[in-house]
Order: structure tokens, then C-alpha cells, then sequence
């Protein structure tokens, strides 16, 4: 029963993120079992759509596209300029959207990742930003056999006169979360 065996565990700032707002933005890592954070996520009623890596075997494709697609009510985009447009138009409609923040972006910005300089992709950062959206850090804890802790913190999202220094700030940010895991 996934019920008990996937557990939300929101700080007290994302609490009141997921009660008040449904326009957040997750951001993860591909570390562990992060899959399993769409389901919690889904589970507490919150519809979310993102962005997924098509997979070249086309029987493999469909297994996993479909396993996906019932726990991101609001679409599965695959990545692409198509994907950016829906993702910015999700939020807009009141949806959340996921997103990996640990994804290598040779045009990003080089900041510390587990402690080494890593171009890293910017776009959560930029979402945040601009939109206007709160912007949440998503970890998945395997707490026992089958059972797992899906923690949710709050992310700042500075907003200054310098966007590219808030920019960079967020992304900091974000990369720091994902080192704590």
C-alpha cells in the first residue's frame, strides 16, 4: 500500500508552500529513489506536470511513459523547446511543475556541486524568478524495505534588481539542497 509506505515530510515553510500555492516548482536530483517523490507529490493532491528524456527503444519508451504519465496529472512533456512552453504554461494555469536540477548545462552557470565547479543548468532558477512561483527542494529517503521519506524544503527565490546575481544566487541554492542528500 503506498499510503504507508511513501511518507510527505514537509519543513514548516513548505507546508505552507503546499497549502496555500499549487503553482511550485519542485526541483530534484537523480539521486536514489527520486521517481518515487511524483507519487507523494501526487498523492497530496497536487497536480504537477514535467519533463521527461525520451528513451531510444521504443517498447522500453512506452513501459515508461505510461508508468509515469498517471502521477503528472498536469502533462509529461519531453524535453525540448515544446517542453519550456508548456512548463511556463502550467504554472500560469495554477499547476506545479518537477524539475531535475542537477542536469549538466554547458551554457549554465559553474557552481559548487557536491563540493566541485559543475555547469549547471539554469532554468529553475529562471523559472522561479520570473514567474514569480515558490520554488521547493524535493529529496526521496529510503527509510526501510519498500518504505520511503519524501522530504520538501523551501528554496529562496531572490528577487533584486540584478537578475543574473539572483539567478546565480537560486542555482547556488539549489545545488547546495542537492548536496545535503
Amino acid at each position: 500500500n503506498h499510503e504507508e509506505r511513501i511518507v510527505l515530510n514537509p519543513s514548516p515553510a513548505a507546508k505552507e508552500i503546499l497549502d496555500n500555492r499549487q503553482d511550485i516548482i519542485f526541483v530534484s536530483a537523480h539521486l536514489g529513489n527520486w521517481e518515487i517523490s511524483a507519487i507523494a507529490v501526487a498523492r497530496a493532491g497536487i497536480d504537477i506536470a514535467g519533463v521527461y528524456q525520451r528513451v531510444l527503444n521504443p517498447y522500453v519508451e512506452r513501459a515508461v511513459y505510461q508508468s509515469r504519465l498517471p502521477y503528472y496529472r498536469a502533462g509529461l512533456f519531453e524535453k525540448g523547446h515544446r517542453a519550456v512552453i508548456a512548463l511556463k504554461s502550467s504554472l500560469k494555469n495554477g499547476y506545479a511543475i518537477a524539475l531535475m536540477a542537477d542536469l549538466r548545462d554547458v551554457r549554465g552557470q559553474s557552481v559548487l556541486f557536491f563540493g566541485q565547479p559543475a555547469p549547471s543548468t539554469l532554468f529553475p532558477a529562471l523559472l522561479a524568478r520570473h514567474s514569480g512561483s515558490p520554488l521547493i527542494g524535493v529529496r526521496t529517503v529510503r527509510t526501510g524495505a519498500s518504505r520511503f521519506r519524501v522530504d520538501l524544503v523551501e528554496i529562496p527565490v531572490t528577487r533584486t534588481e540584478d537578475k543574473d546575481h539572483d539567478v546565480e544566487t537560486i542555482t547556488v541554492s539549489i545545488q547546495n539542497q542537492i548536496g545535503r542528500a
